[in-house]
């Protein structure tokens, strides 16, 4: 096991499992299922929903942050509201709600679809951690990046970055103040307090250290995490962390999903007020091979 990133997130040298693509052209898990469960085990996955995200809304005190979070809405559908002036739902957006035929009837009505959904959220994550020019200025172009993939043009993207920062002007604001910090004291610290030294120029040293106050916080958490569950169920062990989540092994027979649940989706105090994550849970068992038949 290595830490490939300087976040502090935990990863696999030797196959690199965490960069592993879960492009389905290369298979139903992608190239993911190359590397599986020993028999008589299963690996259980716990992926914490949208955390990088839910943890800059509450440290950079989002103020519609506790509304969304109570209501459950889903914050990409909502934030593609404000920015395209979509008609309001007739009920709360939250995933459940898009997925029965009254979301699926809005959605076709107001011509709300996935693509403009994944703009948006390619905008939240793109641009919560751009830096742009040495003001922050520009920061709009961090989204230039997906103009090939998402088939759209770069001049759209970046209206759309800009619509999102000028309706966000308490993130713009965060985000200086942390940078001016990190600037400062030449480090930055996780939510938990651990530290990482910040060399290099002036732009460098704001963008790394604004990206450990929220990644590094993440990985604190999902290390803890991980920690905490081998403590409570016996025979339980890490095999890897990927981004916001992670996969414990247990004995094939184990099933005690309450307490796993109960232990991940804990409430931990960041900034002194209490923030708790959703996840998202999958079960991977070795597969199964048709038993060879001996030639005649």
């Amino acid at each position: 096991m290595v830490a490939p990133q300087s976040s502090g997130r935990v990863g696999i040298a030797d196959p690199p499992l965490g960069n592993l693509t879960a492009d389905p052209r290369y298979g139903p898990a992608g190239l993911r299922d190359v590397v599986i469960p020993d028999p008589g085990t299963v690996w259980i996955e716990a992926d914490l929903n949208a955390a990088e995200m839910e943890i800059v809304c509450h440290r950079a005190g989002d103020p519609s942050n506790e509304d969304v979070r109570r209501r459950g809405s889903d914050r990409h559908t909502l934030n593609a509201i404000r920015i395209f002036r979509y008609p309001d739902p007739p009920a709360d957006p939250t995933k459940e709600w898009l997925s029965t035929s009254a979301g699926k009837a809005w959605r076709k009505r107001v011509g709300f679809t996935k693509k403009i959904r994944d703009v948006v959220k390619n905008c939240q994550y793109a641009l919560q951690y751009a830096h742009g020019g040495p003001d922050g200025e520009g920061a709009e172009r961090a989204m230039d990046r997906y103009a090939v993939e998402m088939n759209l043009p770069r001049a759209f993207l970046r209206e759309i970055g800009e619509r999102f920062l000028r309706e966000r002007g308490w993130l713009t604001a965060w985000k200086r103040a942390r940078w001016a910090v990190a600037w400062r004291e030449k480090e930055a610290r996780t939510a938990f307090g651990r530290r990482r030294r910040l060399l290099g120029n002036r732009m460098n040293i704001e963008k790394e250290g604004l990206n450990h106050e929220v990644q590094g916080t993440v990985a604190d958490i999902c290390k803890m995490l991980q920690v905490a569950l081998a403590q409570a169920i016996p025979g339980l062990y890490m095999v890897l962390q990927r981004h916001d989540g992670f996969y414990s092994c247990v004995p094939d027979t184990w099933d005690d999903m309450g307490t796993f649940r109960a232990i991940v989706e804990r409430e931990w105090i960041i900034d002194g007020r209490p923030l708790a994550f959703g996840a998202e849970y999958s079960r991977i068992s070795p597969p199964s091979f048709p038993s060879e038949e001996p030639d005649p």
